[in-house]
């Protein structure tokens, strides 16, 4: 009993400090998340795009697909918001 409860604490513990590496939504690329969030809060469309397409290239190169599946999807909206002509090229 006591080793299924070391273990589940190990495990416990093991799972937190993997979390604090990211955020709670699964990113990793914490800094340009946060500058998206701030230009997004400001409700500046093309600063908003810029940072997601630098977070879609840097996502690519390290192969984080959550941060790209994010990125890209958000990044369509940004663009739309922009200019809606664009949305069938999107």
């Amino acid at each position: 009993m006591k080793r299924m409860l070391l273990s589940l604490l190990l495990a416990l513990t093991g799972a937190g400090a993997i979390n604090a590496a990211t955020m709670s939504d699964g990113h990793t690329l914490t800094a340009l998340w946060k500058e998206y969030d701030e230009a997004s809060k400001a409700d500046l469309p093309k600063k908003e795009a810029s940072i997601l397409e630098q977070i879609k290239k840097e996502a690519q190169a390290k192969r984080l697909p959550v941060d790209f599946w994010d990125a890209a999807t958000k990044y369509v909206y940004a663009v739309q918001r922009r200019d809606w002509k664009q949305r069938d090229a999107l």
